[in-house]
């Protein structure tokens, strides 16, 4: 079986709930960032604050996400990392306190998606993923079991086996912080995600990737997308 590192605890350090204002607790994730001394100069933490500046005393409220300030603030934060190659194919697989679960049926289908989705010209891929158990998530009931993480191996594993049985060379990333994780997915020439807030954030931001080649207008037009989705994804329409 694959080695894939855990996280489990409390963690308020959630992209698509603090980002995208949705979640049980994404209000209290904002507090938290606002105020916990061990997430100071953070991207997470400096995007919030600027985000959600003065409203520790007026009290939160939902906005819609500024990705292009999010990318910036990324970029500030990793510098001479390793960046993908042109050849490379990203995979996102959410584990931990969501694919534990959900049925086969539903694994076989993120499988599909992920194997349909690569491009001819990919020669190796790298699977950004965690054994995530975050208690914030679905009020407790995702607290990690024995039962849970084998579950969500064996999902793994079966991505594992078709990939390389294509021939494919397969990197697993899993040791990185959340930071890394996502700096890494918005540099990726072809990314491939299947579901969660955290995949969401990438795929949309990477399209301001190439924030100093676009023009004005088409930056402005981004931003207006970015809200129309978020409203509805408020909404549960999306």
């Amino acid at each position: 079986m694959t080695i894939v590192d855990i996280e489990d605890g409390i963690s308020h350090y959630r992209y698509g709930d603090v980002v995208y204002c949705r979640g049980d607790f994404w209000k209290e994730s904002i507090r938290r960032l606002l105020i916990d001394k061990k997430f100071s100069r953070t991207p997470l933490q400096m995007y919030v604050s600027t985000i959600h500046q003065g409203e520790l005393v007026s009290g939160i409220i939902a906005k819609p996400p500024d990705l292009s300030l999010l990318l910036r603030l990324l970029d500030q934060n990793q510098i001479n990392m390793r960046m993908p190659g042109p050849r490379e194919t990203v995979i996102h697989w959410r584990m931990g306190d969501h694919n534990s679960g959900r049925r086969k049926r539903h694994i076989r289908r993120a499988i599909r998606k992920v194997l349909s989705s690569l491009d001819m010209n990919t020669m190796c891929i790298t699977i950004i993923t965690k054994l995530a158990f975050a208690h914030t998530s679905g009020k407790g009931k995702w607290a990690p079991t024995s039962q849970k993480i084998k579950a969500s191996m064996r999902g793994f594993d079966k991505l594992l086996k078709e990939l390389k049985s294509r021939g494919y060379t397969v990197r697993v990333e899993s040791s990185g912080s959340a930071d890394y994780h996502m700096w890494y997915m918005t540099h990726a020439y072809q990314l491939v995600t299947t579901v969660g807030g955290f995949g969401e954030v990438a795929n949309r931001m990477r399209r301001y990737r190439n924030i100093d080649n676009l023009s004005r207008y088409r930056i402005n037009k981004l931003k207006i997308t970015d809200k129309i989705w978020w409203r509805r994804a408020r909404k549960g329409n999306h």
